[in-house]
Formats: structure tokens, sequence, C-alpha cells
């Protein structure tokens, strides 16, 4: 449970983390997960269709994009929401 609160308090807008760095180096690693992950579907046997894949990978990177821009902003205190 301590830990959600830490994650809460973390993504809170305006404030600062303890150890930036830490943070912004798993953000970039989940990223680069996230990336790998929505390619996939592209170089499996999946009985998917192209526009099936498209789908798939563009939601993928659509959604971890935008997460992932919110945590920039709500982690940095110079930046901030």
């Amino acid at each position: 449970m301590n830990k959600i609160q830490l994650l809460y308090n973390a993504i809170q807008a305006g404030k600062s983390l303890q150890n930036p760095e830490i943070w912004k180096k798993r953000q970039a690693l989940w990223t680069a997960f996230a990336t790998i992950l929505s390619l996939i579907p592209a170089f499996t046997d999946l009985p998917l269709t192209q526009d099936q894949i498209d789908i798939i990978s563009t939601f993928l990177a659509g959604a971890v994009g935008v997460f992932n821009i919110y945590l920039t902003f709500a982690t940095s205190e110079k930046v901030g929401l």
C-alpha cells in the first residue's frame, strides 16, 4: 500500500521527485518496452490482418505516448502541469 501512495505522490502535478534520474531512466525503459511490444504482432504468425496489426500498434504507441508525456510534465518541478 505504501508503494501506491508513493506512486500517487510522484505523479502529482508540479511536485519534484527525490531522485528524478532513476524515474526518467525507468520511464525511458518502459517507453522502449512498449515500442517493442507494439511491433510484435507485425513479426509473428498471429491470425491478424494488416489493418488489425496497424490498429494494435497505433493504439499501444499512442497510449504509451500520451502517458509518457503526462509523466514527463507531472514529475518535473520546473515544467509541471
